[in-house]
């Protein structure tokens, strides 16, 4: 039991950001310059990735949820998560 992020939450927290970061970057570069269309079939499948990506996030969620019979939901929007003695 973890009171943070247990690693794959954390490594999933890291990809979520760069995917987030890099399908916006290939948004940007759709419009910007030459290789228009070349970035934006990369930026519409780089989307669904991240779609993909979010899609396992909540499966881990409710999969960690139900192995440590609490809801990391709600500790997600309090902020409060029980600790290893509870």
């Amino acid at each position: 039991r973890h009171l943070g992020h247990n690693p794959a939450a954390g490594a999933m927290v890291i990809a979520l950001w760069l995917g987030t970061l890099v399908v916006a970057a290939t948004g940007l570069a759709g419009y910007a310059g030459p290789g228009g269309e070349l970035f934006e079939a990369l930026h519409e499948g780089l989307a669904w990735g991240l779609l993909a990506l979010i899609a396992l996030h909540l499966v881990g969620v409710l999969v960690s949820s139900l192995a440590e019979r609490q809801n990391l939901a709600l500790s997600m929007l309090t902020g409060r998560k029980r600790g290893a003695s509870s």
